[in-house]
C-alpha cells in the first residue's frame, strides 16, 4: 500500500478524524504494516500492550479467557483499530486478537503515537477535548444508572 493509502485510511478512524493531514502522513510513515495468515495469533491477553491495530483488510477475533473458559468477544474488520488504549497508556492486553482469514494490520506502536502528539500539540489539544467530552458523556449516563438502580 502507498503512504497516500495509509494517510487516507488513517484519517477515517474516529480516533485520528481531528488529525491534520502531516500528523497522519508521520503517523502513516513509522507505522508498520503487517499480514497474518488465518489462524494467526496477533497478540494474547495478558501481553504488556504497547501498540494499537488498525485492520486494514480481512477480520480478526477478539476472544477473552475467563473463569469458565475462552470465547470470542466479538469479530471486527477493516477501518476498527484494535487495542486504541495501548496507543494512550501502559497496559496488558485483555483478549487475545486472532486473524479469521487473510488479514493485513497497520500497527501503531505508543512511542510513534506519542511523537506524533509531541511534535503536533494541537492535534494532542483536539484529542484531550475530545476525550474529554466523552467522559463527561459517560459520567452523565453512569449518574442516570445509579438513580434508576437506586429505584429498584
Amino acid at each position: 500500500m502507498s503512504l497516500d493509502y495509509d494517510v487516507a485510511t488513517l484519517g477515517q478512524v474516529p480516533m485520528f478524524r481531528n488529525f491534520d493531514a502531516d500528523a497522519l502522513r508521520l503517523l502513516a510513515f513509522g507505522a508498520e504494516n503487517r499480514q497474518y495468515m488465518p489462524g494467526k495469533v496477533i497478540f494474547t491477553q495478558g501481553d504488556l500492550a504497547d501498540s494499537g491495530y488498525l485492520i486494514l483488510s480481512g477480520t480478526v477475533s477478539l476472544d477473552k479467557q475467563q473463569d469458565r473458559g475462552s470465547g470470542p468477544i466479538k469479530t471486527v474488520g477493516q477501518g476498527v483499530l484494535v487495542d486504541k488504549m495501548a496507543l494512550l497508556t501502559e497496559s496488558d492486553r485483555d483478549v487475545t486478537c486472532t486473524a479469521v482469514d487473510q488479514v493485513e494490520v497497520m500497527q501503531i506502536r505508543r512511542n510513534l503515537f506519542r511523537r506524533v502528539l509531541n511534535e503536533y500539540p494541537e492535534v494532542a489539544l483536539r484529542l484531550q477535548t475530545e476525550f474529554k467530552d466523552k467522559l463527561q458523556y459517560l459520567l452523565a449516563d453512569l449518574g442516570g444508572m445509579q438513580s434508576r438502580l437506586r429505584e429498584v
